[in-house]
């Protein structure tokens, strides 16, 4: 629902017409009933849409393809960030990152924190080349750390958040954006042994000073908000 109450933002799936996959577009409809009003047209994977704090735009995590020019590599994930005014028009994305992001959250009208494994190893850019998606169950030697980074929808500049050396599998954002509570896997293997609980973090986003506030042993937390 929009900021103001008035429209309801939605994706609509749907087989794809030119490929194997479920394709999503954006649509904004009135909360009150009216014409529903579609913002995007095409066979691509779109998810985790949200309102920006305005209510001016919507973002979204899509597979469409990059804009000639936006300084595409060998290496860029195929899921991105994208932004599209309310009023239409077509999207432009505001990432162009290794990693796909796992979560995202605004915190302004032109901020938002987002959650994705920092740089890819040159192993896993290997497999990405050779398109070779076998999981091998805790190879940490290999998988860089998931962390928190902050964007500026604006000028497309990134800051990172967090120096973990681990993986953040969930955040929640205060209201004011200036703390955030993080919950960590320590083992890549955790999910199988469960020898090394995951751990809880508050993160003081403005200093960078963290504290861990549960320690696995007796608080487990499934969701945060």
């Amino acid at each position: 629902i929009s900021p103001d109450g008035h429209d309801v933002a939605l994706i609509q799936n749907a087989m794809s017409t030119v490929a194997a996959r479920v394709a999503g577009n954006v649509y904004i409809a009135p909360v009150r009933g009216g014409t529903v009003l579609q913002l995007t047209r095409g066979d691509y994977r779109v998810s985790s849409l949200h309102w920006s704090p305005d209510g001016t735009r919507l973002s979204f995590l899509s597979s469409r393809p990059l804009p000639p020019g936006f300084g595409t590599g060998p290496h860029v994930a195929t899921t991105q960030l994208w932004l599209i005014d309310v009023r239409g028009g077509e999207p432009w994305p505001v990432t162009k990152l290794e990693s796909s992001i796992d979560d995202y959250a605004w915190v302004g009208r032109d901020s938002i924190v987002y959650l994705a494994a920092d740089t890819l190893s040159e192993y896993e850019r290997r497999l990405r080349d050779e398109k070779d998606d076998s999981r091998v169950v805790d190879d940490s030697a290999n998988k860089p750390p998931a962390r928190l980074f902050a964007l500026d929808v604006a000028t497309g500049k990134i800051r990172r958040l967090t120096d973990n050396t681990d993986w953040i599998q969930d955040f929640s954002i205060a209201p004011d954006g200036a703390s955030a509570v993080t919950v960590h896997e320590r083992s890549l293997s955790e999910g199988y042994d469960q020898k090394i609980p995951s751990i809880t973090r508050l993160t003081d986003l403005r200093t960078g000073t963290s504290r861990v506030i549960f320690d696995g042993r007796r608080t487990l937390p499934y969701s945060i908000t």
